[in-house]
């Protein structure tokens, strides 16, 4: 079976998946507030009764990541638990730095709000409101006995300015330390096989198409998850001195510059 194959059949079911949470979510959104009239819920209480009617079929009712939908999931739901061995917690999507283990509350807010694309975690802008996702949030810190809120950013100083000359740069820093894993066209062809910190096999995105960006295209997205890294996986963290290729800021900017130059003119997924 081809890889474009069983792409095309893992999106079908993600897109079915997707439409059966957005219904859920849709029904249930607001359900907090019709459960205890009269009575003004913390944050906390309105994310349990969210939680358990809405993201427990894959997070799993304790925040393991083992909902009964998870097993028939490519990508494996987070394990919102403690990360005491950096096999659980594993938070991936993260603007704080590469040596933090927790995301800032406006990455939880986003994952939330706008979904990750090309997977099951559909966004739910149009069916939660603030109060709802602030919620969900404060609930799911607490599968966690080891929360600590990150001190710590991408520095995103020195911003370089699209423009040729950048994508040019870029796209020789690309080549150099890039291409390894997501090919040198940029379409995920890797030239060695790649597995998560669980042993799973696993597929670099396919950077030629803005569909299968988890987080965006975007020039800064694409900056932040190059200065991050993204945990459990093989995606480093580019500005980790421990990296033996590790680049300056103004150096991971060029290749943000050209990743995104190359997607701009590419129609989107809608979702």
């Amino acid at each position: 079976m081809s890889r474009e194959f069983t792409k095309h059949i893992g999106a079908l079911f993600t897109k079915l998946l997707i439409l059966g949470c957005l219904t859920v979510w849709s029904a249930f959104a607001l359900s907090s507030e019709n459960e205890s009239p009269g009575t003004e819920l913390t944050d906390i209480e309105r994310g349990r009764i969210l939680y358990d009617k809405n993201c427990k079929y894959c997070h799993g009712k304790n925040g393991d990541g083992k909902g009964p939908v998870a097993f028939f999931l490519n990508i494996q739901p987070r394990d919102f638990r403690a990360p005491r061995n950096l096999t659980t917690g594993i938070f991936k999507f993260k603007s704080s730095s590469y040596n933090e283990l927790f995301p800032f509350d406006r990455d939880l807010y986003e994952t939330i709000n706008q979904g990750l694309g090309g997977s099951a975690m559909p966004g739910l802008r149009s069916n939660a409101s603030l109060e709802d996702i602030r919620g969900v949030i404060a609930y799911i810190k607490t599968f966690s006995e080891e929360w600590e809120e990150p001190s710590e950013g991408v520095d995103y100083s020195g911003q370089v300015v699209s423009s040729p000359e950048s994508f040019t740069k870029g796209r020789e820093l690309f080549l150099d330390h890039c291409a390894e894993c997501h090919g040198g066209n940029l379409t995920g062809e890797s030239t060695k096989e790649l597995k998560d910190d669980w042993g799973r096999k696993i597929d670099p995105r396919d950077l030629s198409k803005p569909y299968d960006f988890r987080k965006g295209n975007t020039p800064q997205e694409i900056y932040t998850r190059v200065t991050a890294g993204i945990y459990g996986t093989p995606m480093q963290s580019f500005a980790d001195p421990r990296n033996e290729k590790r680049l300056s800021n103004e150096e991971r900017w060029h290749i943000a510059n050209y990743v995104s130059s190359i997607t701009t003119h590419t129609p989107p997924l809608s979702r």
